[in-house]
């Protein structure tokens, strides 16, 4: 009886082998019905431009989108929830009749300043939002109520970046009423956040001599103290000398965003007290880089960006009538 069971299960192993071998691979059908697609504008003038980023660099420029494009992130829902005190964006798609002043000012503020390599990195979709906030939870005391009543702030941002986009205000009558001020704050914003992603993703690798600049020993350091000796936020970590420099990196990319009028104005001294200080005034030799050591950095950082094709003089010194 075992030898007859084996005989059995070894025929029946060999009819499976030749049913698999025979199987044509053109009648496998993958089922989509998950899939996530995206579907660029069409007719307006704009729509050709936005098409032309798609194709060109692959990702998505939309100004229709769902929920579930600015609220997911890979692990829960991104938008404000009072219930478990998480989610911190809040965004809505562009409006269509002010879309098109939005694409132009983004090709000043922001395509024109990339090399089409690195405009390849870009986040798989670019939201094109009518508005968009952050938000703070906090727990405030109703008087009516007669309780303290969870809660939250909402300030307007101009970029955000969730897990796989980044997103951009301004497509709403706003774009009729932006102050040149406003324009550079868009383009400060948006740019520290590319800047910033590229670094996240490997793209951008620091140049050796940033490091010789500091000594990166551990010590804590704010306010004035934090730019004399070099730092322009609380990058230093106790015993990790590779994170400290790392961090450190991180933050004068973003800094390379800012343009020189900030960076040399008086400083802002408002948020000495924060890790991550007003970066208003933080090239300031007279009030706030006394030593040198910050203008050092942003030099070494400014001349590596330039070297990959970033055309740094248009953040330096924005022109955008």
């Amino acid at each position: 009886m075992k030898v007859c069971y084996e005989n059995e299960v070894y025929f029946l192993g060999l009819v499976w082998l030749s049913i698999i071998g025979c199987y044509d691979e053109d009648d496998i059908v993958v089922d989509d019905k998950q899939e996530l697609t995206y579907a660029l504008g069409v007719g307006h003038d704009y729509d050709e431009i936005l098409h032309e980023w798609h194709n060109k660099y692959g990702f998505y420029p939309l100004y229709v989108f769902t929920d579930r494009d600015i609220y997911w992130n890979n692990t829960i829902w991104d938008n404000p929830n009072l219930d478990v005190w998480k989610g911190k964006c809040l965004g809505r798609p562009g409006d269509p009749d002010y879309v098109g002043k939005q694409v132009d000012l983004l090709g000043k503020v922001f395509m024109e300043i990339y090399p089409d390599e690195l405009l390849k990195h870009f986040p798989l979709k670019m939201l094109l939002c009518r508005d968009l906030y952050e938000t703070k939870y906090a727990v405030t005391y109703d008087p009516i109520a007669g309780a303290w009543l969870p809660g939250y702030d909402s300030t307007a941002i101009w970029t955000y970046r969730g897990y796989d986009f980044i997103a951009v205000n301004g497509a709403s009558k706003q774009m009729e009423e932006m102050t040149m001020d406003d324009k550079c704050d868009l383009q400060t914003s948006l740019n520290a956040t590319f800047l910033e992603y590229l670094g996240v993703k490997g793209v951008l690798t620091a140049p050796e001599e940033f490091f010789e600049v500091s000594d990166y020993w551990y010590e804590y350091l704010r306010g004035d103290d934090l730019f004399e000796q070099g730092y322009i936020m609380d990058v230093l970590v106790d015993g990790d000398e590779e994170e400290s420099q790392k961090a450190d990196f991180a933050s004068y990319i973003k800094l390379a965003a800012y343009n020189m009028a900030t960076l040399k104005n008086s400083p802002d001294k408002s948020l000495d007290g924060d890790s991550r200080p007003s970066w208003v005034g933080a090239l300031n030799p007279e009030e706030r880089d006394v030593n040198g050591l910050c203008g050092r950095k942003y030099e070494i950082v400014i001349r590596y960006l330039k070297s990959l094709g970033i055309d740094t003089g248009k953040l330096q010194y924005p022109v955008l009538d």
